[in-house]
C-alpha cells in the first residue's frame, strides 16, 4: 500500500494518535520533572511510554488493544498495527532486537495477529529533552530503515487547516472539529503573553 493511500486511511485516527503521545508525554513530564535530574534517559523514556500506553488504553476501544510480549502495546486500526515509541536518529524506533521487534520492523506478521501494515507512532524530543519537537508516524522496513515518515503535526495542519497542533488536543464530534486547549498549552501561552508585555 502506498503512502498516499495510507495517509487517507490514517486520517481518521490522526487526532487520537497525536493526542495519546502529546498528552502521555505531558503527564509523564509533570510527574517526573522534580526528579528528572536523577532519572536516566532510558527511565524517562519508559515512564513516558507507560503514560502514552495509558492514554492509548483510554482512547481506543479495548477490542483494538493487543498486548505484545513484554510491556508492548499494539493498537489494531483498520489494516494497521501501531506501536508507540520514542524515535531516535533517522526517526528509527529504539528496539532491543527481540524476535517481535525484528518481525514488526521487517513488516512480518506477528503470532496470532492478522497480517497488517506495521507502523510506529513516535516522538522526537527537542535539544533540552523536556519537550516534544515532532510527532511522526513511521513505516519501518527493517530495524535500521524506514519506508517513509509522516510528520503528524504537519499532516493534521494540512489536512484539517489547524495551526500549531502540538499545543492542542482534539476530538471529532458530528464531523466538526472541537479544539480544547490543554492545561500545559494554556500555561505556556500565559507565560509567553506575560513575557511579551
Amino acid at each position: 500500500m502506498d503512502k498516499d493511500l495510507i495517509e487517507i486511511r490514517l486520517s481518521e485516527y490522526s487526532y487520537d494518535i497525536y493526542s495519546c503521545i502529546s498528552n502521555g508525554f505531558t503527564r509523564a513530564y509533570s510527574h517526573t520533572k522534580s526528579i528528572g535530574h536523577i532519572l536516566s534517559s532510558t527511565s524517562k523514556a519508559n515512564i513516558t511510554r507507560d503514560f502514552i500506553i495509558d492514554e492509548a488504553k483510554s482512547t481506543f476501544p479495548m477490542s483494538s488493544i493487543i498486548n505484545g510480549k513484554g510491556n508492548i502495546l499494539l493498537v489494531k486500526m483498520d489494516c494497521f498495527l501501531i506501536r508507540f515509541k520514542k524515535l531516535g536518529k533517522k526517526l528509527l524506533a529504539g528496539n532491543i532486537q527481540t524476535s517481535q521487534a525484528v518481525k514488526f520492523s521487517n513488516q512480518l506478521s506477528l503470532p496470532d495477529i492478522p497480517s497488517s501494515i506495521n507502523l510506529n507512532a513516535g516522538y522526537v524530543l527537542d535539544e533540552t529533552k523536556t519537550k516534544i519537537k515532532h510527532i511522526y508516524i513511521t513505516c519501518p522496513s527493517s530495524l535500521f530503515t524506514n519506508n517513509w515518515c509522516l510528520n503528524l503535526a504537519e499532516f493534521i495542519e494540512n489536512k484539517f487547516k489547524i495551526k500549531n497542533p502540538p499545543l492542542v488536543e482534539w476530538s471529532i464530534e458530528q464531523e466538526q472539529l472541537q479544539i480544547k486547549v490543554t492545561p500545559a498549552a494554556k500555561a505556556k501561552r500565559t507565560r509567553k503573553k506575560v513575557e511579551n508585555e
